[in-house]
């Protein structure tokens, strides 16, 4: 959890990035006529005739298998994140923007105070708390999370504070806060 701190003055400078991809190739070294014919298999996002559906969802996985040298392929960025957040919203039957906000929350809190400071952190980090269980209720209801699987769960929510005022007081040291989940039908 990013808390990003400021006093009246406004934010700091922002954020930005960036990714590429390029093409890649394969070729395959002659083998012994006598084995069976080699065969290259890749993971596509985007199926041509002959791919197999490896993981139907949101974002389909299928394989593509090639004897011989393979076809040429471009590599194509995706965002790892976003896929996370939607198969987790398809296992769960939450929204995506529900399960990014119990895994990935900032809050931006205009200092005016310690107490108040501590009052706000505290009441984000309580929403947090309140979104990972709903997100793991959901998950264990639906099948996609094992009653021993959610025993052994050691979750922690970790802060992280990044301090965009002028000057002042040094933020408080914050600790990570415990998630304990318990099955309701076994408690």
């Amino acid at each position: 959890m990013y808390f990003y701190v400021h006093d009246g003055t406004g934010f700091g400078s922002g954020e930005g990035g960036g990714a590429g991809g390029g093409n890649l190739c394969c070729g395959m070294p002659s083998f012994p006529r006598d084995l069976p014919p080699a065969a290259i298999y890749q993971l596509v996002l985007t199926p041509d005739r002959g791919d197999v559906l490896v993981a139907p969802g949101k974002h389909p996985v299928y394989y593509r298998r090639t004897l011989g040298a393979c076809r040429g392929g471009s590599f194509r960025e995706v965002d790892r994140q976003q896929y996370r957040l939607d198969y987790l919203a398809e296992l769960s039957r939450l929204s995506p923007d529900t399960i990014k906000q119990a895994l990935a929350p900032s809050t931006i809190i205009q200092w005016t105070a310690p107490d108040a400071y501590s009052s706000q952190v505290e009441a984000a980090v309580s929403a947090q708390q309140a979104a990972i269980l709903q997100l793991l209720e959901s998950l264990h209801s639906g099948g996609g999370l094992e009653h021993e699987e959610a025993d052994a769960l050691q979750l922690r929510i970790l802060i992280d504070q990044v301090d965009q005022r002028k000057n002042g007081e040094a933020l408080p040291n914050l600790m990570p806060v415990p998630v304990n989940y318990s099955d309701p039908k076994n408690p």
